[in-house]
């Protein structure tokens, strides 16, 4: 719970290389909404820093039209010393933190790729083929389980152009390639559960901080 594969690229002159980066979510009752620890400490760009503000739209316009959300909640990137740019791992974090806040445990054998947008559509990211390569090359040295795989917006696949190791592990159904339009999709694919049922265990958990809140104040 609370921890999802994001990927990274890193660039080295003129190489390129993509790596798995853990992200993890820790919520609790609060006000301080969602708290990027990157930009805490001065390690993330402003695309990111706007990508963790979106989140905090998608997540206020998702659940918050009942009663005020009462929600504190970190995210980072795990193990990363560097300082993480772009949004492509928006869909990631917001994964992450709804299923910290819900509880519900998230496959850890499965990669998701994509920005958000407010309204929880994923949209497409640049290195797009570096990333999924990149995954692909650990789960080949750790061993393939026929279940691994990436999940891409739809819009990126006309340009995943994979190398023939990976297609060829594709075509024998032993890596995956999901591709979603929305966080929905993604969520189905991630936790095994509909979209309903997870959105309506996050937002009981929400409900619940909500009350504690109040019983706090009293």
């Amino acid at each position: 719970m609370g921890q999802v594969n994001g990927l990274s690229v890193y660039y080295i002159r003129d190489i390129s290389f993509g790596v798995p980066s853990r992200i993890t979510a820790s919520a609790y009752i609060g006000e301080k909404g969602i708290i990027g620890i990157k930009r805490e400490v001065g390690l993330s760009g402003p695309i990111h820093d706007k990508g963790v503000l979106i989140l905090t739209g998608f997540i206020g316009r998702k659940y918050g039209s009942d009663f005020p959300l009462t929600l504190s909640c970190s995210v980072v990137f795990e193990q990363s010393y560097g300082e993480v740019e772009g949004d492509s791992a928006s869909a990631a974090e917001a994964i992450a933190i709804l299923s910290e806040i819900g509880e519900i445990p998230i496959r850890q054998d499965t990669a998701i790729i994509g920005s958000i947008d407010q309204h929880g559509n994923i949209q497409p990211v640049g290195a797009i083929k570096e990333k999924v390569e990149g995954f692909f090359k650990v789960c080949n040295v750790v061993g393939l389980s026929g279940k691994q795989g990436v999940i891409v917006t739809s819009r990126n696949i006309d340009n995943l152009v994979l190398d023939e190791q990976a297609l060829a592990e594709i075509k024998k159904d032993n890596f995956h390639i999901y591709a979603v339009d929305s966080l929905d999709d993604a969520i189905e694919i991630l936790s095994q559960m509909d979209a309903q049922s997870f959105h309506r265990k996050v937002k009981n958990r929400l409900e619940e901080f909500f009350k504690s809140s109040q019983k706090l104040s009293r």
